[in-house]
């Protein structure tokens, strides 16, 4: 025999559900998030209605003091009302009717409206809000980028640039830190495209066929602060793109913060020493005093996956969904209600990370003593005397390897490379190409090429760097340009 619950909601027509319905239709849907936003959409329709002469000046006037006594409630925390009990927005209906002197008046509010247009409504002005608040943070994160690679730049730090995490060649620390940079700045333009796409008010589409009331859609849009007010009635009630476009800004920004936060891991590790964190963003482990562990960088690591999976749940949720509402629609709040809250969480940590970030010189400038980093311009230094690069890079292959097999010294081997009767039959048997190492020694005989390449082993980190000249490259003259642009973007912001 079925165990009724003493707990039951209301749901129109005297019809009743037990807890457990209500728990799945109203529970876990943290609404209260959106009943400010909800409060401004009503007042927009109370302005509508009246416009429409369907309540008096005087009718008006009732409705809106009521509504913003409840505001004044929800700001004060003195307004609760039971989440598996009724939803926001009718506990503001039933709000208003309690602080209205004539109770009847709130039943008018609901005219020409249905909680379909109503939660698209409010939906909309919170992802606007939330999105503006997004961009302060994401500029706040930006900006303290750029101060850690200005700070590397005045510094003169060089690292090993790393494809698959192996050593390639060694670009300036600023620069290595600009391209976490130039990402956010993406970032900032998808949040500036997401917010200009919610341009178009859903109040007044009713349920799906529009409203039967002359409601002036168009004003009410504007005093939204909308550009337009919707095109189609069914398109705008079923419309979630907005949080697609929103989760996808979300997740993109999520793999940046991501991608940065898993550098600084390893950046902190005993194994590349690069940088230390400070004390107010780490943590020690419970067993091991001696523990300095990256926390934030890891936290913000986990984080970032359950932002991704949110974008696709709602993928998922809208996929097969019919036009124009289903009840499943609903289930699209959450994630981007806990997108929202992680990247809130996120990006404050990070930026005092990022701002507690001291580098340490002697393990950065140790890493740059390997000879090989120099290995790519070499190459082109034999270019540059008129040897083709594939050439040119089939030789030092062969030469490095020869090196490693014979725990030598590049610049040992080329300091009397014509005399080594063992090298040059090696680098003929592996290249099969009597010419080309012909042609590469006679180019290493020169003098003055050989002490320049050696220059460049013996010091691979400053001389592969003045090197560049290319636009965006490591050398000092672009990344300070790279600095400036930045610091402009910034400056815009800032001033």
């Amino acid at each position: 025999m079925e165990q009724k619950s003493s707990s039951w909601i209301h749901m129109g027509q005297g019809e009743k559900f037990n807890s457990a319905v209500s728990k799945l239709l109203l529970g876990g849907s943290p609404d209260r998030v959106i009943l400010p936003f909800d409060i401004i959409g009503t007042r927009a329709h109370i302005g509508a209605i009246a416009r429409a002469d369907i309540i008096t000046a005087s009718e008006k006037e009732q409705l809106m003091t009521a509504l913003e006594k409840a505001a004044e409630y929800f700001e004060t925390n003195a307004w609760a009302y039971d989440e598996l009990a009724e939803d926001c927005h009718m506990a503001l209906e039933a709000k208003i009717s309690e602080l209205c002197e004539d109770k009847t008046l709130a039943s008018k509010v609901h005219t020409g409206r249905s909680r379909n247009d109503q939660v698209v409504t409010a939906l909309t002005l919170y992802a606007k809000s939330m999105l503006g608040e997004l961009k302060v943070q994401l500029l706040d994160y930006l900006e303290s980028l750029v101060d850690l690679s200005e700070k590397a730049f005045k510094q003169k730090l060089i690292i090993p640039g790393y494809t698959h995490l192996q050593r390639g060649q060694p670009v300036l620390l600023a620069h290595h830190l600009l391209a976490h940079a130039w990402p956010i700045k993406r970032d900032l333009q998808t949040l500036d495209f997401v917010i200009n796409s919610l341009n178009e008010s859903p109040l007044g589409a009713g349920a799906v066929a529009g409203s039967a009331f002359s409601l002036d859609e168009k004003a009410s849009a504007e005093e939204l602060g909308f550009s337009d007010q919707f095109n189609n009635s069914i398109d705008v009630v079923a419309n979630r793109d907005f949080i697609l476009d929103i989760l996808f800004a979300t997740s993109k920004i999520a793999t940046h913060l991501c991608r940065f936060a898993n550098e600084v891991v390893l950046w902190c590790s005993s194994e590349f020493s690069y940088i230390t964190l400070g004390y107010e963003v780490s943590s020690t482990s419970s067993m091991m005093p001696q523990k300095k562990n990256p926390d934030t960088a890891e936290i913000v690591r986990g984080r970032s996956s359950v932002v991704i999976s949110n974008l696709l749940t709602n993928f998922m949720v809208l996929k097969d969904l019919p036009y124009s509402y289903s009840r499943d629609l609903s289930v699209t709040k959450r994630p981007m209600y806990d997108s929202f809250e992680k990247m809130f969480s996120m990006l404050p940590a990070l930026t005092s990370l990022v701002h507690s970030i001291e580098f340490n010189q002697e393990s950065i400038d140790k890493s740059c003593r390997d000879e090989l980093l120099a290995i790519t311009d070499f190459s082109d230094q034999f270019v540059f005397e008129g040897l083709p690069f594939r050439k040119a890079h089939q030789f030092l292959g062969a030469l490095v390897r020869y090196s490693r097999e014979n725990d030598v010294l590049v610049s040992e081997l080329i300091k009397d490379i014509e005399q080594n009767e063992n090298l040059k039959s090696f680098m003929t048997t592996k290249l099969q190409n009597k010419d080309l190492v012909e042609d590469a020694l006679t180019i290493l005989a020169n003098p003055a090429f050989k002490s320049k390449v050696l220059g460049m082993l013996n010091e691979p980190g400053k001389s592969c760097v003045d090197s560049k000249v290319g636009y965006g490259s490591t050398s000092a003259d672009s990344v300070k340009k790279q600095l400036n642009n930045l610091k402009s973007l910034l400056g815009e912001r800032n001033g």
